[in-house]
């Protein structure tokens, strides 16, 4: 910064004492790289500024639904967070218990005002699509009912049995409204009302498949390398 300064007031200096037009454009030059260098780093550090702001605000977001998963552990339900898929993703939330398996995918968004005259704090789902105030979210789905397909393919095969998996979509603070009356397959819903939804669900696993379903579980989760 104080390079920069000193670059400027030599070039105003340049001017008063009337130095020569190659001096000029040399200092003049060196003014220009030195502004479009502070101006990348600008950018740079608002960018970086930027992503820590989405990464805590993702975070807090599963901290949330994480909170959300002990509160149902009296009913049976054992919880797994950020449960590796692959090399390069994850599952959010699994919650495992006689009530079923579950996936849960948090999505974490800013409320931003409204461009289409949608309430501010309101998501419409439709099981296409997340419609938000200042935007549509079409991978949200998608991505839930792959990652509950591989799930289930994954504790198929590892305890030699079918494994029903139901995915979930959490957004923390938000209130999602279904834009009609329909079992969904995939619910979303709000962080609240997570727990009273696992809560209601009837017994369709058996205790000992239950088990088996967790340790296959843990097994994943103790190969990983950190």
């Amino acid at each position: 910064m104080l390079v920069r300064g000193g670059v400027a007031v030599l070039f105003v200096q340049f001017l008063a004492a009337h130095i020569s037009a190659l001096w000029l454009i040399s200092s003049g030059s060196l003014l220009a790289l030195f502004a479009a260098a502070g101006v990348l780093a600008a950018i740079r550090a608002f960018g970086c500024l930027r992503e820590a702001q989405n990464i805590r605000l993702g975070l807090r977001g599963e901290q949330a639904v994480a909170e959300t998963l002990h509160e149902v552990a009296d009913c049976g339900f054992r919880a797994f967070h950020d449960f590796p898929g692959g090399e390069d993703w994850n599952i959010d939330h699994i919650a495992v218990g006689t009530r079923g398996v579950f996936l849960i995918e948090t999505k974490a968004r800013r409320r931003r005002g409204s461009l289409n005259g949608q309430k501010e704090h309101e998501v419409t789902y439709d099981e296409q699509a997340l419609h938000f105030p200042t935007g549509t979210d079409r991978n949200a789905i998608p991505q839930a009912r792959r990652n509950a397909k591989w799930l289930s393919n994954y504790l198929a095969g590892k305890t030699g049995e079918p494994v029903q998996v139901t995915p979930i979509l959490v957004l923390p603070g938000w209130y999602v409204y279904p834009v009609d009356k329909r079992n969904f397959a995939i619910k979303a819903m709000n962080a609240t009302y997570l727990a009273g939804h696992m809560r209601r669900q009837e017994h369709s696993i058996e205790p000992a498949q239950v088990r088996r379903i967790i340790t296959a579980l843990d097994e994943k989760c103790r190969d990983v390398e950190f």
